[in-house]
């Protein structure tokens, strides 16, 4: 292979993985694709390219694509690197899906292997993974041994990039084996930014101050927990909001609220059981039933703020979950929504709350759909009196939200949701400047995750999409907007 087309094929790859640093998870599949298509003749770049599209397959909550093209891409021959680093990809999917056994042998068997030929920075990498797999299996003592490995690894590789999650593992590890004050400060080490890779150890935390008893640290974090949830949506997985939902229920409970604290229980009950783990499913009921059986007596004062604020968090996560039961790819469409939405947003310079309010308004503005007949939602356009229910649906959202205190700016963008800037949306027909620019982003990027999610669609096509509907859906700046934030950065 010449030099040149070994250049061509690492920018290549490095522009896809540059795309899903920056969450745009579709564009990166397309480029991916693009780069297998053009690659198919070298073996070995053809298996790391299917690591890399196995692994946005992840970020997308694609498991079985993702597990089926980790497989693939071993069977092709890899340098030790790139070997290493596809069976930790296996491993900790086979982890993610509750077997850890599996995944502690495939990372034993893979150090035998490859680990004489690893870098240190990898090498520290392979071990914390592996940490976190011995830990899973019950070897809490094996596995801070692991992680103090890694972390001399990667500092002396000048890999602090890593810190986060290393601080994070070894706080986990060090609060099993009951060494809180050394957990609580490696876990504020993880914690010491608000950045979304942080909110597994934010929450980690949280639970550390509840067993401590200090009930009002823990509110302090479960406040910035929310928040992050809030202002990136699609980034947090069902387990961290099971968690979240966990830790707010014994906040509540603290404050002598038993009946909130048990819904909050029973969200992360459903929460861990859609994701299979039924280890924190099964403690989650535990609690459940203890507190179940607890004498409770109304407090006749009016509700506090935080009583508020977790009563209006937990009927949100009613309405998304609730769209999700209707029709499971909806909900993916929805995720997507959110993403792109909160991300246009940002990319256009909108204040930060109202980036934070089109995240929101994109995940429950179709609440209203959930009460209107399936017939109705599948094909509204089948008759004159289905088109009429459906055109009433951003009402129904708004209804069925009016108690959870949602502000102006969400409720705006709900009822504002299907008005077209030229004036064929509903319910009330606007147009042009009567169409807010913030109800415009969120139009447009429901016209991309539509076609990405729903349509299947590449990416490519979606942005034709997109362009084809400016001027009539939204204006032509948020369009060529959209357009232009996948282009800025990829080189």
């Amino acid at each position: 292979m010449t030099t040149d087309r070994l250049a061509t094929m690492q920018e290549g790859v490095q522009a896809g993985i540059r795309l899903v640093q920056r969450r745009m998870y579709h564009a990166a599949l397309e480029t991916f694709d693009q780069q297998l298509t053009k690659d198919r003749n070298d073996l070995s770049w053809q298996g790391d390219l299917l690591l890399e599209i196995g692994r946005t397959h992840v970020m997308l909550g694609h498991d079985a694509t993702a597990l089926y093209l980790f497989h693939q891409a071993l069977e092709y021959p890899l340098a030790p690197g790139v070997a290493i680093k596809g069976v930790m990809f296996l491993a900790l999917m086979n982890l993610r899906l509750g077997n850890a056994d599996q995944a502690y042998r495939l990372m034993t068997e893979s150090y035998d292997r490859y680990g004489k030929d690893l870098m240190p920075w990898q090498a520290g990498v392979f071990h914390s993974n592996l940490a976190l797999i011995q830990y899973a299996n019950g070897f809490a003592q094996q596995a801070l041994q692991t992680q103090y490995q890694a972390i001399s690894l990667l500092h002396e590789a000048d890999a602090h990039q890593f810190d986060a999650p290393l601080y994070h593992n070894l706080g986990t590890i060090l609060m099993e084996l009951g060494d809180i004050e050394s957990a609580r400060r490696s876990l504020r080490k993880a914690t010491s930014t608000d950045s979304p890779e942080n909110l597994s150890a934010l929450l980690d935390l949280g639970n550390l101050y509840i067993v401590t008893g200090s009930p009002l640290r823990a509110a302090v974090i479960a406040h910035r927990a929310a928040d992050q949830v809030w202002s990136s949506v699609m980034e947090f997985t069902r387990e961290e909001v099971a968690r979240l939902c966990r830790l707010i229920a014994h906040l509540t409970h603290g404050d002598g609220n038993l009946p909130l604290a048990l819904r909050a229980l029973e969200k992360s009950q459903l929460l861990f059981g859609q994701m299979g783990a039924w280890q924190e499913w099964q403690q989650t009921v535990h609690i459940q039933e203890k507190w179940a059986t607890q004498p409770y007596l109304p407090d006749p004062q009016p509700a506090s703020r935080t009583t508020i604020e977790v009563y209006r968090f937990l009927m949100i996560l009613d309405a998304i979950h609730a769209q999700q039961v209707v029709n499971p790819q909806f909900a993916k469409e929805l995720d997507s929504r959110a993403l792109y939405a909160h991300m246009l947003a940002r990319y256009m310079g909108l204040p930060e709350q109202t980036c934070v309010s089109i995240a929101v308004a994109a995940r429950i503005a179709d609440y209203g759909l959930t009460a209107l007949d399936p017939e109705v939602v599948a094909r509204p356009n089948r008759s004159p009196m289905a088109w009429q229910a459906y055109r009433k649906h951003p009402a129904l959202s708004l209804q069925l939200l009016s108690s959870a205190e949602l502000s102006q700016e969400v409720r705006d963008l709900i009822a504002n949701q299907h008005e077209w800037l030229d004036g064929s949306g509903f319910p009330l027909g606007k147009s042009g400047k009567d169409v807010p620019i913030a109800s415009q982003v969120l139009a447009a990027a429901e016209t991309y995750a539509q076609a990405v999610v729903t349509q299947r669609q590449p990416h490519s096509e979606a942005l034709h999409q997109v362009m084809a509907a400016q001027g009539r859906r939204f204006s032509c700046e948020v369009g060529q907007a959209l357009v232009d934030m996948f282009h800025l950065d990829t080189r």
